[in-house]
């Protein structure tokens, strides 16, 4: 026999066999709808309790089935042009339905203007693609979800709960017209089990959840409310915990003076392309990533920037990305920041974005590039505390215009990777990093045209990899590199310093030494290698088109060159005497030099204790 709130549908030959009396006993003996094809519509009157209809037919009134209270499986209403209304399980066409055990879908009616829906069980509710829906009233069960979509003149939704306030999930997205959404009316929902999206309604200014402090407390999923320009007031003002990823996007916030009682969310926390103001003072713990990106206007925080530093402690599980935003989007409510377990990101942002301390400890890297503004009283990027950085630090191309240079990073002691200081147009001093005493990766110092010297790099003894300081416009010295011992890999200096003074500490460069690296557009001011007191031991050593340097006076220490010894078309050199002290070189490379005597250059080659490769010298005088 039929399962219970099953319906039978009659084919054509119910009617010709003439069963039909039987077929009639039958669906009232077990209390089921009969739905009949159009052959066989005469198997059941149309006025009886228990007739659906004609199948495939275009239904106007669900009034004959006002005494159906359960479906065992799914119900489908779909594609009728002139059902203008419909209730299920509330007043109206299909009251007395209190359960479906599967899925309801309502899609396609071009007539539905009105439809509430209340039927415990279902495992979802979808209400899809009616062109005509106004006003959508449901309530959900706390396993089940409901997907309200692509309606075009929708303007007015409200859900409640099923199962003692608590829901499943809710996803409501691409309907044009909505204005006003209600969740927990009218009764309370405190919870619910999975997600809560409301995706893409470009008129949706109003999310109301519940009566004061009868709102929602806790989502278990995501909870993303995103697109359009609609201004959302106020929405969550209980909500407590986030376990899945919360993301508030291209939006008009307003919370006023009221903060945001957020404490926890256990996924990623995006704001992205809002206005308004939010208030997290609450927030605790971020288990994912933190985005705040693209806001103009945005008032991310406490309401006094002076409170900040009194904020309690934030945990950010992974990466923090702070991007484009203008000048006045202020992103306070990271100032109780502690410690990062992924990367940090601050790129293409207005003046003042961040003025506030952040970390005291990166565990990835850091990477400050191409903010703009005019500030000269903060720090650029809230730094302040933060004593250690476990990948690489990178300040590229940023318009800011530092007070103290990069005074912010004083309390900064160690880097897992290596330290760029590029393009910063107005950047004139490196005070602020005399707290490292070794970078592991490689050090790169350059195009900053109003840097005048290295100064700030004082405690400085070990660089990893490489070198590189060139094409700072108005750099006239090395001073601040003097604790600087040892370079792993290749040192390449460059712009217009006269000597290498600054550099006395230097003993040993594990790739290649450029005095002057002819790739700076800059012309080589060096007129001496004054400065290298302390120079024993390179891989290469490479002078090339220096058309300032007399002389190698300054080099006079260098012992050991344990590959080539390169010196090419320096026009006014006219001594290499400086490095009779060389005891070991592989190759020798001495071209092109229209100052230097040929016989210098073989003098030196010949007072040389081990030449073990190729000796070229032509070119010169």
């Amino acid at each position: 026999s039929p399962a219970r709130g099953s319906s039978c549908k009659v084919p054509a030959r119910g009617w010709r066999s003439g069963a039909a009396a039987e077929l009639v006993a039958l669906a009232e003996k077990l209390a089921i709808p009969v739905a009949t094809s159009l052959n066989g519509k005469d198997s059941i009157l149309g006025g009886h309790p228990l007739s659906v209809g004609v199948v495939g037919t275009d239904l106007v009134d669900l009034g004959s089935l006002d005494c159906l209270c359960e479906i065992g499986g799914d119900l489908v209403v779909a594609d009728n042009a002139g059902l203008s209304t419909l209730a299920l399980g509330a007043d109206g066409s299909m009251g007395a339905l209190a359960r479906v055990g599967g899925e309801v879908l309502v899609e396609g009616n071009d007539a539905l203007s009105m439809l509430s829906a209340a039927p415990s069980g279902s495992s979802a509710l979808l209400v899809t693609g009616n062109a005509t829906l106004e006003s959508l009233s449901v309530g959900i069960g706390e396993r089940a979800e409901a997907v309200v979509e692509d309606n075009p003149l929708l303007t007015s939704l409200s859900v409640w709960a099923l199962d003692e306030n608590t829901v499943g999930s809710l996803r409501v997205e691409d309907n044009p017209s909505l204005v006003r959404a209600k969740l927990g009316w009218p009764t309370d929902i405190t919870a619910f089990e999975g997600d809560v999206l409301f995706l893409d309604n470009p008129l949706l200014d109003d999310i109301e959840d519940g009566s004061p402090g009868g709102g929602v407390q806790r989502i278990g999923g995501d909870l993303v409310v995103r697109g359009g320009d609609g201004f959302v007031d106020r929405l969550f003002l209980d909500l407590v915990a986030v376990e899945g990823d919360f993301e508030f996007s291209d939006i008009f916030v307003s919370y006023l003076n009221e903060p945001f009682p957020l404490q926890a969310v256990g996924g990623d926390l995006s704001l992205v392309g809002l206005r308004g103001n939010i208030d997290f003072r609450s927030l605790a713990s971020v288990g994912g990533s933190v985005t705040f990106r693209d806001n103009d206007g945005l008032y991310a925080g406490w309401r006094d920037m002076y409170e900040c530093q009194e904020a309690d402690p934030v945990s950010v599980g992974g990466n923090l990305d702070i991007t484009g935003n203008s000048d006045d989007a202020w992103a306070y409510f990271l100032c109780g920041l502690e410690e990062g377990t992924g990367d940090v990101r601050v790129h293409d942002n207005g003046d003042d974005v961040l003025t506030t301390p952040l970390l005291r400890s990166v565990s990835g890297s850091v990477s400050v590039v191409g903010n703009s503004g005019d500030s000269a009283e903060e720090c650029p990027f809230g730094a302040e505390r933060l004593d250690a950085i476990g990948g690489d630090l990178e300040i590229r191309w940023n318009g800011l215009a530092y007070g103290d240079g990069l005074g912010c990073l004083g309390g900064l002691g160690s880097v897992g990777g290596g330290v760029t200081i590029e393009g910063n147009s107005r950047l004139s001093t490196l005070v602020g990093l005399g707290q490292l005493a070794a970078v592991p990766g490689s050090l790169r110092i350059t195009y900053n045209d109003a840097l005048e010297s290295a100064a700030g790099l004082e405690g400085l003894a070990e660089v990893g990899g490489s070198l590189f300081v060139y094409e700072n416009a108005s750099m006239v010295a090395y001073e601040g590199l003097g604790a600087l011992e040892s370079v792993g890999g290749a040192v390449y200096l460059g712009g217009g310093p006269a000597d290498l003074v600054g550099l006395g500490a230097l003993r040993e460069v594990g790739g290649t030494f450029a005095p002057w690296y002819y790739a700076d557009s800059q012309p080589c001011a060096l007129t001496s290698l004054a400065g290298l007191d302390a120079l024993d031991t390179v891989y290469n050593f490479w002078l090339l088109g220096c058309d300032t340097l007399a002389s190698l006076d300054g080099a006079e220490s260098l012992r050991h060159v344990e590959s080539a010894l390169t010196i090419e078309s320096n026009a006014v050199l006219a001594s290499v005497s400086a490095l009779s002290g060389l005891q070991d070189v592989v190759d020798v490379v001495i071209t092109d030099n229209p100052s230097l005597e040929t016989a210098d250059a073989e003098a030196l080659v010949a007072e040389i204790d081990a030449v073990t490769g190729a000796v070229t010298i032509s070119g010169n005088k």
